[in-house]
């Protein structure tokens, strides 16, 4: 965590607002973390967030045979946003 996360996160307030200048699709970790900033009760472990994510999923892929070169992950990506 930068010094600039910990004092934004330290802020009280009834609302927060998040604006962001990328899409979010960098990764869970990155969104996780947009949305512990937003409701930092709810979401308060990037594991536990990781793993209701992929609990839907568990039993119809076996991660391990999933390979994904940079090129084929941005494809992949590309074709969830488009």
């Amino acid at each position: 965590k930068t010094q600039a996360h910990t004092s934004i996160a330290m802020l009280r307030a009834k609302m927060r607002l998040l604006l962001t200048g990328t899409p979010l699709q960098n990764n869970l970790d990155e969104l996780f973390t947009l949305l512990h900033y937003l409701l930092p009760g709810r979401f308060t472990c990037a594991q536990s967030f990781k793993d209701m994510l992929a609990a839907p999923l568990q039993g119809l892929v076996d991660a391990s045979d999933i390979s994904l070169d940079a090129e084929d992950e941005q494809a992949v990506v590309a074709t969830v946003h488009a």
